[in-house]
């Protein structure tokens, strides 16, 4: 089957019904465009009559084109008829008008309601596979589903509901039409059109190849210009005549004779379409002209009903390369929902208590989404209620080493464990409620401060909320908020300052009193009481518990009980910031490059 999982995505949640409704609306839409075309031929042949001062009994549909079959006088005089086709006309379109917008409408609901289905499974998936973005790297993350690649689909499927059933049945309707009035002419018709399309995209393809060579040419003539204007100063300064190479006349001519080859190309490309519709109209007026079965009402419905065609045609050529596309995203969705989750509770898993002892690295290996090694063999021991700073010379590795204090995935060799304990053995309940992250950015969502703190729990009690907060140095700017903890943050609301936002994280990983805390600094520039609030804040967040820092100060470096730098996926060195910069070279290289070098800290 051709794009089996674009297939499989145009059902996705969709009932009998509503297929129904979409292709009875999209048939109703297409038989109505015939009809308008049979009542513009009707108005022609009855105009046409009138040279002639009788009324006219001639249908305008082969086989009947010279025999009567229903008289018209029952409508009175000419101009009574003529008004009527026109009424019916118009009516006839503004149903026409009226089920189309029935039929877009539809489409895009239909295919809203499929990516909304889409983009809920994501949702649940991603609650139950975990989050591992901290390993980077990953092809399809669960946000660029959600919205890039529903998109894609979305756009798929617009395209394929608008062709099918809307065009095909437009297209044979149309073309059953203009076959009714004479066959052969027709299918003159018909294959002049498809010629002129097929000759005219060789040509445009050849043309497009010629003017692209062009525009290299002038675009390398251009630089050669713009090469001699650098070199005014060398030309000034040794007082040359002119510049260097080749006189700059030449250089003129030669990217004028370049554009105006691009240009002409492309000046080409609409008397060479006039040119050969052109050729083709004469054809068809020749053959038409020559068949004596030929009405010039039943070559105006021929005509147009061909004409009206070519719009659905055009509206189905795009659907393959939409299609196709879509198939890819599909494909991209269903392999994500297919997805289990990589870390899961064991049969035999137990709940830890509070960090009392020591984490411990025993020979960890990791690599991230494209195979490469972040930790090889990865040894170390932090000590509890240590304030400790990661420090590595590729910025992913820390964040990796936090996501697997968090059991966000497992190691791919070794063992990480609290206290002598293995945390792959534990429930993920209590690993993830004695280790949190906070990161730099706040992560803050739509809504209150105090939902923001609390994530929506209700057990949390104000008392709680206001002591978290101050713990974190976010009460005084919480309190100058217009509604205090009840101002609305977020797009629709209030927008905080990075250190705010830094600050109001940590209090929603205070209040649940984790025993190990890690923190990614934020490196955004903040003013002096922006800074001070900074360190204070992670001064108390270090209180009674192990809290693992991320630096980007060099202040932080200097308060922190150890350092630990890692290089090539091991220790290259740890101990006090003091300590480091005597022993290791790396450190005191990161230390200039990144905590002087690029900017100013203090």
């Amino acid at each position: 089957m051709r794009w089996p999982d674009f297939t499989s995505a145009r059902r996705f949640g969709r009932t009998t019904t509503d297929q129904v409704t979409l292709w009875t609306l999209g048939v109703c839409a297409a038989l109505l465009l015939p009809l308008l075309v049979l009542i513009l031929g009707l108005v022609i042949h009855l105009v046409l009559g009138r040279a002639h001062g009788v009324m006219p009994g001639d249908w305008i549909l082969y086989p009947w084109t010279s025999g009567r079959i229903i008289p018209w006088p029952w409508f009175g005089t000419r101009e009574a008829c003529l008004f009527a086709l026109l009424g019916g006309g118009v009516l006839v379109g503004l149903l026409e008008v009226w089920a189309q917008w029935l039929f877009n409408r539809a489409v895009h609901r239909a295919a809203s309601d499929v990516v909304v289905r889409f983009q809920a499974e994501i949702h649940r998936q991603a609650y139950r596979l975990g989050s591992s973005d901290l390993l980077g790297g990953l092809r399809s993350p669960p946000e660029l589903l959600a919205t890039q690649t529903v998109a894609v689909l979305h756009r798929g499927l617009v395209s394929w509901w608008r062709a099918v059933p809307y065009a095909v049945v437009a297209i044979l309707a149309l073309v059953l039409m203009a076959l009714a009035v004479n066959v052969w002419l027709a299918l003159v018709v018909l294959l002049s059109g498809i010629l002129v399309r097929q000759v005219y995209s060789v040509i445009a393809a050849r043309a497009a190849r010629r003017s692209l060579v062009s525009e290299q040419a002038a675009e390398a003539a251009w630089q050669k210009l713009l090469e001699s204007l650098r070199l005014i100063p060398l030309v000034t300064g040794y007082g040359l005549p002119e510049t260097p190479g080749r006189p700059l006349g030449e250089m003129l001519e030669q990217y004028r004779a370049a554009q105006m080859r691009r240009d002409d190309q492309r000046a080409a490309h609409g008397p060479t379409l006039l040119l050969l519709l052109v050729l083709a109209v004469a054809y068809v007026l020749l053959v038409a002209g020559l068949s004596p079965s030929v009405t010039v009402a039943g070559l105006g419905v021929l005509t147009t009903a061909v004409i009206v065609a070519s719009f659905p045609a055009a509206r189905l050529s795009g659907v393959a390369e939409a299609a196709a596309a879509a198939d890819q995203a599909a494909g991209e969705l269903f392999a994500y929902l297919r997805r289990t989750p990589a870390v899961q509770n064991l049969g035999s898993a137990v709940p830890i208590d509070r960090l009392v002892d020591s984490i411990r690295f025993e020979e960890v290996t990791l690599a991230n989404a494209a195979g490469d090694k972040l930790l090889d063999a990865f040894d170390l021991t932090i000590a509890a209620r240590q304030r400790v700073g990661i420090l590595s010379t590729d910025p992913s590795v820390a964040l990796a080493l936090a996501g697997l204090l968090m059991r966000l995935y497992d190691p791919a060799a070794g063992r990480v464990l609290f206290d002598g304990y293995d945390i792959a053995t534990a429930t993920l309940e209590t690993v993830r409620g004695q280790a949190l992250i906070v990161p730099a950015d706040g992560m803050l969502f739509d809504g209150t401060v105090q939902e923001n703190i609390t994530c929506g729990d209700a057990g949390f009690t104000m008392l709680q909320i206001s002591d978290a907060a101050k713990q974190a140095r976010a009460q005084s700017f919480i309190l100058e908020l217009p509604h205090g903890f009840a101002t609305p943050l977020g797009t629709d609301g209030r927008q905080l300052d990075s250190g705010q936002a830094f600050c109001l994280g940590l209090a929603r990983a205070l209040i649940r009193n984790p025993s190990v805390l890690v923190v990614e600094e934020p490196d955004a520039r903040l003013d002096r009481p922006a800074k001070q609030r900074l360190k204070e804040a992670l001064r108390w967040a270090g209180a009674d518990r192990t809290l693992v820092v991320i630096p980007t100060r060099l202040s932080t470096l200097r308060a922190l009980d150890k350092i630990v730098l890692i290089h090539d996926g091991k220790v290259q060195a740890e101990g006090t910031h003091r300590e480091l910069l005597k022993s290791s070279r790396l450190y005191r290289y990161l230390n200039v490059v990144r905590f002087r070098g690029i900017r100013s800290v203090s």
